[in-house]
């Protein structure tokens, strides 16, 4: 029970169409084409396919007063298309948009994992520093724990993020985290040893991000990512929300999650919108943020072990993975699931596809977005 409610392994596999029944036809701006992506020979012709399942999936599958999804697909660097639908607070009658700030759970990782990348490219931290350089308070036990073990779920750290200390978690921050590992010298295998999805990981690497640059981790992505690139509507678990930003609520009835208020930033406790995600995604690509070797680095394989429960699939720094010998349209990704709240973000780097979902109603939201994702891979990615 408490690894489905907290400790969730967020299976990245392909999620085709199946579900939903494929039209064929005419589009609305008069494209025609015979029904499946595999017989259309033009970009216009896979992007009218495309808008129009879509937005048939939206009509039939999404309801104007549930909490909702909001999506944006982008091909080589533009915008086509993007669609929002559902509530985001009922108390206060707010519609979801593509400005609409979501908790986006575990699509925070890739964001953490950047900052510590553009700190390793100014030399302010190795890949190869010891955890004990930058937290002398852990346990002897930690002492041959990397960065690089942080940021690959290799470190051996066991959950925190569980049943048992949700009682805890009520009104923690990141410096509550450090405590409780500091009390626990508990290690499921050597650094090194083995593969465990742990969002205690990315805990360890926010608060190494705070003491290494001098400034809060909030701080430091507003200054360093969020206003740079003008992600207005970002925002951590540990400030408020900026002015006039409209943010969803869980389920779009309450700010808690799994019934209690945390401040953990770092492996989650990000928000953000589908359009400051598409921005994101825009500087990570175009170099402005790291260099391409280093996104590269975050985006391959970085271990022999894969990540038990993806389907295959393997860890780099920050992002879901295929393997090396993987002989589909490759990939990068990652799902975040905290409670009602679900993400879902794709990138096809060799095809220029991106996708961002983002969704505030739980299992329906997820299953939805993945059906999203589905179309857009059929449309663009199958038989090109």
């Amino acid at each position: 029970m408490k690894t489905q409610l907290f400790n969730r392994n967020y299976k990245l596999s392909l999620l085709f169409v199946s579900a939903v029944t494929l039209l064929a036809g005419c589009s609305a701006n008069g494209i025609y084409f015979d029904g499946r992506p595999s017989q259309m020979a033009s970009p216009e012709q896979r992007q009218a396919y495309m808008v129009a399942e879509l937005d048939r999936v939206f009509e039939v599958y999404q309801q104007l007063d549930q909490p909702g999804i909001s999506v944006v697909i982008k091909k080589d660097g533009d915008v086509i298309y993007q669609r929002s639908k559902g509530i985001a607070d009922f108390e206060q009658g707010l519609e979801i948009s593509v400005d609409t700030a979501f908790a986006i759970a575990s699509v925070s990782k890739p964001i953490t994992a950047t900052a510590i990348m553009m700190l390793v490219e100014q030399n302010v931290l190795s890949l190869n520093d010891p955890v004990l350089k930058w937290l002398p308070e852990l346990s002897a036990s930690r002492q041959d724990i990397t960065i690089r073990h942080l940021l690959t779920h290799q470190s051996g750290l066991p959950s925190f993020y569980t049943q048992k200390n949700l009682p805890k978690l009520d009104g923690i921050d990141n410096q509550g985290v450090v405590r409780l590992y500091a009390a626990d010298s508990s290690v499921l295998f050597p650094p090194g040893g083995g593969i465990h999805y742990s969002n205690g990981n990315y805990v360890l690497l926010a608060e190494i991000i705070s003491r290494s640059s001098k400034q809060p981790f909030s701080q430091f992505l507003q200054e360093n990512i969020f206003v740079p690139f003008d992600m207005m509507s970002s925002f951590t678990a540990a400030e408020t929300s900026p002015k006039n930003t409209k943010v969803a609520l869980n389920f779009a009835k309450t700010s808690k999650i799994f019934g209690v208020s945390d401040r953990i930033v770092g492996p989650l406790g990000i928000f953000s919108s589908t359009a400051d995600l598409s921005r994101f995604l825009s500087a990570l690509n175009a170099d402005k943020l790291i260099s391409a070797n280093s996104l590269h680095a975050m985006t391959s394989t970085q271990s022999d072990k894969k990540l038990p429960g993806h389907g295959g699939f393997y860890y780099g720094y920050g992002w879901v993975v295929p393997p090396p010998s993987y002989n589909k349209p490759y990939h990068y990704a990652h799902a975040g699931d905290s409670e009602g709240f679900r993400s879902l973000v794709r990138v096809y780097p060799n095809n220029d596809i991106e996708f961002i979902g983002l969704g505030n109603g739980g299992e329906h939201t997820i299953d939805l977005l993945g059906v999203l994702a589905g179309v857009v891979h059929e449309a663009y990615i199958l038989n090109l």
